[in-house]
């Protein structure tokens, strides 16, 4: 039973995605290239239920905002990984000396597991 649940949700997943921009387009299907580029711009907007947009900030318009960016983008949900650290350094020091590295061979090697008959 489980295995047919399964099925049927990974094969009803390509059908989310194939629904995510129409759901762009039911907001103002007429200005639907000016809503891109507000977008794009970071204009803090947000849609009511009837279509209408309202403009200005609030915890609706940033969470409309969000969701855009994160459906077209990581750049929302990992903005901290983006960043380019503040120095010129990419690598840290290692804090061990080349001549005490740990010996990798400090177990010998076990039997391949058997069937249990």
């Amino acid at each position: 039973m489980s295995r047919i649940v399964v099925f049927l949700l990974v094969l009803f997943l390509p059908l989310q995605v194939l629904s995510a921009p129409w759901r762009h387009l039911t907001h103002a299907p007429d200005r639907m290239l000016e809503h891109m580029v507000e977008h794009a711009q970071h204009v803090l907007h947000h849609h009511d239920e009837d279509g209408t947009i309202h403009h200005g900030g609030g915890g609706d318009s940033l969470g409309h905002q969000l969701e855009f960016d994160y459906g077209t983008s990581l750049s929302a949900a990992l903005p901290a990984v983006l960043e380019q650290p503040a120095s010129g350094h990419s690598h840290t020091e290692p804090m061990f000396l080349a001549s005490a590295l740990p010996d990798p061979f400090l177990d010998l090697p076990h039997r391949p597991p058997r069937r249990v008959r």
